[in-house]
């Protein structure tokens, strides 16, 4: 949200939630909802500095299950008034489902109940994938092996960054 400036008006009745993580997943795509008109100019008016130690670069504390009821709103809310863009809202759905998955593969505090909901997405929205033509044939075929089995998809393809990126995030702390 650092990067976006929006009218007062648009707050009246759009709050952040207080206390989670990952708030701008809740929030922004209820705000661009309700406005009116949108301007993007592609001039860097800000300098985003990510800092080692961030939420966001913190795979540990990425995966978050309250967190990701966010992305499952979104995608509802969404799906209610774009129908006709329900290829490419179910693809973005899987690909959080995806990347949350792998995240929670790797947390000290395995949830497997949210573990086997998202692979149950997975399996669910594959076919969406396919559908979606902003993504290349590439990302296309990976997404939907990922879909057929997520544990094998992510220890063949995945294991090495995410055990590096933790390691290096111990480090750090």
């Amino acid at each position: 949200m650092c990067n976006k400036i929006f009218s007062k008006e648009l707050f009246n009745d759009i709050a952040f939630p207080v206390g989670k993580k990952m708030e701008d997943l809740a929030t922004l795509y209820k705000l661009i909802n309700k406005s009116n008109k949108i301007y993007l100019d592609g001039i860097p008016y800000y300098n985003y500095f990510i800092r080692e130690d961030s939420i966001t670069n913190n795979l540990v504390h990425q995966i978050d299950t309250e967190s990701f009821k966010f992305y499952i709103d979104r995608k509802d809310n969404l799906l209610k008034k774009y129908p006709s863009l329900k290829n490419r809202i179910l693809s973005n759905y899987f690909t959080a489902c995806r990347h949350n998955l792998f995240i929670a593969y790797e947390s000290p505090n395995r949830n497997y109940s949210f573990e086997s909901e998202r692979e149950r997405d997975l399996k669910k929205y594959k076919k969406y994938i396919w559908k979606d033509n902003s993504l290349s044939l590439r990302n296309k075929l990976s997404f939907y092996l990922s879909a057929l089995n997520p544990k094998l998809f992510y220890k063949i393809r995945f294991r090495k960054w995410f055990k590096w990126k933790i390691i290096q995030e111990q480090e750090i702390q």
